[in-house]
């Protein structure tokens, strides 16, 4: 019975000593505020935040189940990318650190989410479209994914890829109605001059939901401009929330060939449309003072070219 005791003691004891020393993994909310932390350190102490970057990065994990949640593509890429900052600051930097299509290609080949993959593939795709860079993006990586990815891998991301390829700037839109709740029919690809913003977005999505409250502010902007229209796109079904923006959403059926027409992985989505086409096929994150900005450029693009120059 004495020995019984004192096993159990020094079991507890083992334990106890081993949690001490083993501290638990931080959450991705916490890792994501130590590596802004380190970030903004490095431009005062690069010393201390190369030691505490070299901490941190055997912490972050890009299959964390976490990031693979449903509308999570802020802080997918977010995390993503201050991976790659971290690596620098610690010295440990290779070449896929160097540029968007090298990060890009080592999240496609050393990450296993496909969700992770897509997500941190569209933010860079909508950044080299600004830079007007998309096609040789989407060139090289096509060819890398030739010669390193599996046959059966490669098909579905050859299709992703050709379905990006084709929601560009310029480019003629998917054909889809969307419908209101007094059964009213919103056809995106008729022609017109009027210029449709919509974003995409799920009540129960928290992640999304915080991008709709963002794009209503951005409407409040335009509100005395009949030239812009914008509207929120319910993928989720169920009430809508609260706001002057005019709403539509899809059926079932419909949702299923709008989430694969428009290569939507997530939930937020934001879009410009006009005769029928692309203005923009995707607003990048940038702070709303660039999205004004921004719109009130698309109205000189004109899409399609050819047609605005007959």
């Amino acid at each position: 019975m004495k020995y019984s005791i004192i096993l159990w003691l020094f079991g507890c004891w083992s334990l106890s000593a081993t949690a001490q020393q083993t501290p638990p993994p931080k959450s991705i909310h916490d890792q994501l505020a130590a590596i802004q932390k380190i970030m903004a350190q490095a431009a005062q102490d690069s010393s201390a935040a190369s030691i505490a970057a070299i901490k941190l990065l055997p912490q972050l994990n890009p299959d964390n189940v976490l990031l693979t949640t449903p509308g999570n593509d802020n802080s997918i890429n977010a995390y993503l990318d201050g991976f790659f900052r971290l690596r620098s600051i610690a010295g440990t930097a290779t070449a896929f650190d160097s540029g968007l299509t090298m990060r890009l290609k080592y999240v496609l080949y050393n990450v296993q989410s496909d969700r992770v993959r897509w997500a941190y593939y569209q933010q860079v795709v909508a950044r080299s479209i600004t830079e007007n860079t998309d096609n040789e993006t989407i060139g090289n990586v096509k060819e890398d994914l030739a010669l390193m990815v599996p046959p059966k891998q490669r098909i579905k991301y050859d299709s992703l890829l050709n379905i990006w390829n084709s929601l560009r700037q310029g480019q003629p839109i998917p054909a889809l109605a969307l419908s209101d709740d007094n059964g009213g029919r919103l056809d995106l690809a008729a022609p017109g001059h009027q210029m449709w913003v919509i974003q995409t977005y799920a009540p129960n999505d928290t992640a999304s939901m915080q991008a709709y409250r963002s794009f209503c502010s951005l409407a409040q902007r335009f509100a005395g401009d009949s030239t812009y229209t914008f509207v929120g796109l319910n993928l989720q079904g169920g009430p809508a929330p609260a706001s002057p923006l005019k709403q539509y959403h899809l059926t079932a059926k419909e949702l299923v060939a709008f989430r694969r027409l428009y290569a939507l992985s997530g939930n937020t989505r934001t879009m410009v449309i006009r005769n029928g086409y692309f203005q923009m096929a995707t607003m990048p994150a940038v702070p709303e003072e660039g999205l004004v900005m921004l719109l009130k450029l698309s109205l000189n693009m004109h899409y399609p070219v050819a047609q605005h120059e007959e």
